[in-house]
């Protein structure tokens, strides 16, 4: 949770230097004292509020907040004009906080307490545990939401337009042909502008209520409002534990996985005679079976598995293109796990940790193409316009060492100084592609959320 004295992270590409913000108050930290690194600060950062606890929460207090693809860009050497009162990398230090654990149904009450007198911490633990025991008291909770319908609301929209994006496409095609790229995750941006005052977390609740996802989240950080329902994640790691089945010694290790999705294939189809097929699980895993499909997967797949062994001691692949079903679409999906390892004598800054993987690992690899850094550089030039959060990362970093974060797809966001809402689509382009296949499948994921303004939601 968010309160006045809540410390705000901030940090826009090529400024070298974090703006802490306490609210109204400013504090400017000069990264040449952190490597010229972002990333080294946080770590820094998270080891100087470090804690030790040996419960399984997957949160008791950190950072929270989401990184740009602009912001993922500058990992691989790109710079981008800054753009005012945007802040490309944007983290909220959490000290308080609630957690509901709904697999086993267990709500917990979190403070961090760096003095063990803070007493109105420990004031705010004893009034919301009472608040909430209050309303678990409650024979009925009323969770009702007035019905939203936004249709009527949209005044002004713009979409991808379809022959602009398939010469895109042909333009990527090209460029593989060439030898310049394998694969090119193309994606394009629609703008929706509202007529009416509509309250963002109305809108959240409707669009969960569209998009049932795994990592949902509603942020409004800064000059940021974001409405997600990404159902992908991007990485999680575990804090460093010494392995159980080890006697003696002083190792630690550490954990992280990475789930990319790549093939994609929506539930309803359109059919020639205007009738509308429902794609079942076996049919969907027939046609993500395809040659095109499964390459897209194994490229994203390998180049993870590249970028991991820069900062892991072991990598394996325990899931390999498994479909899996969402709200209006299936996916291939992946997994890619690495082992870090460490010494007991090791401090929380020494070594390599979770936040050194997810650095090595910016941006997703399943929203650049494969290499990597050659996809990017041809991405910009092709797409000439910033992706903004659309592709970055959301997620936390727990002062206790472990973290999780999701691919931002699947999303609508809007900054303070704009009046229009965005949503980013798109998909991986190969020799295998067609135009109008992945004209459609640019569709399919936008239309996942763009249903939110549709009268027939």
């Amino acid at each position: 949770m968010i309160f006045p004295d809540t410390q705000i992270l901030e940090y826009s590409i090529g400024s070298n230097q974090v703006v802490i913000r306490t609210g109204e108050v400013k504090k400017w930290i000069d990264l040449s004292k952190h490597d010229n690194d972002i990333f080294s600060f946080l770590k820094f950062f998270i080891a100087e509020h470090a804690i030790e606890r040996d419960d399984d929460r997957i949160f008791c207090g950190g950072l929270m907040g989401y990184v740009s693809y602009e912001a993922c860009l500058e990992t691989l050497g790109f710079s981008a004009p800054k753009t005012a009162n945007r802040p490309d990398l944007c983290f909220a230090f959490i000290e308080r906080s609630i957690l509901l654990d709904h697999r086993r149904q267990v709500l917990y009450v979190n403070a961090l307490l760096f003095d063990e007198c803070d007493g109105r911490a420990l004031q705010w633990v004893r009034r919301t545990s009472s608040a909430l025991k209050d309303l678990s008291d409650e024979k009925t909770l009323k969770h009702e939401h007035p019905p939203l319908s936004l249709a009527r609301s949209v005044v002004q929209k713009t979409f991808p337009q379809e022959t602009d994006y398939k010469s895109k496409i042909s333009k990527c095609q090209d460029l593989i042909n060439a030898g310049e790229s394998y694969e090119l995750c193309l994606t394009d941006q629609t703008s929706i502008r509202l007529k009416d005052n509509i309250r963002a977390w109305n809108m959240y609740i409707k669009l969960r209520s569209l998009n049932s996802a795994n990592f949902g989240a509603f942020v409004r950080l800064g000059p940021l409002t974001l409405l997600s329902t990404s159902p992908e994640r991007f990485m999680k790691w575990s804090r460093f534990q010494k392995p159980a089945a080890i006697v003696g010694g002083s190792e630690q290790i550490a954990t992280c996985q990475f789930r990319p999705m790549k093939g994609t294939v929506r539930k309803e189809q359109q059919m020639p005679d205007g009738s509308v097929h429902q794609v079942s699980r076996e049919q969907a895993t027939a046609i993500l079976a395809s040659a095109k499909e499964q390459a897209e997967n194994l490229m994203i797949l390998d180049l993870i598995r590249h970028d991991l062994h820069g900062v892991c001691n072991k990598v394996c692949v325990p899931g390999l293109m498994v479909v899996e079903e969402y709200g209006s679409v299936y996916q291939l999906v992946s997994v890619i796990e690495g082992t870090i390892s460490k010494t007991l004598d090791c401090g929380p800054y020494d070594g390599k940790s979770g936040i050194d993987c997810l650095c090595a690992s910016l941006p997703p690899g399943s929203m650049t193409g494969a290499p990597k850094k050659r996809s990017c550089e041809l991405l910009r030039e092709i797409e000439r316009k910033p992706r903004s959060v659309y592709s970055g990362v959301l997620g936390y970093i727990d002062v206790s060492g472990n973290g999780d974060f999701s691919v931002l797809i699947r999303n609508i966001y809007r900054w303070v100084d704009e009046c229009d809402w965005k949503i980013g689509a798109g998909g991986a382009i190969t020799t295998l592609s067609t135009e109008e296949g992945e004209w459609d499948e640019m569709l399919a994921k936008l239309h996942s959320t763009y249903r939110l303004f549709d009268s027939r939601a």
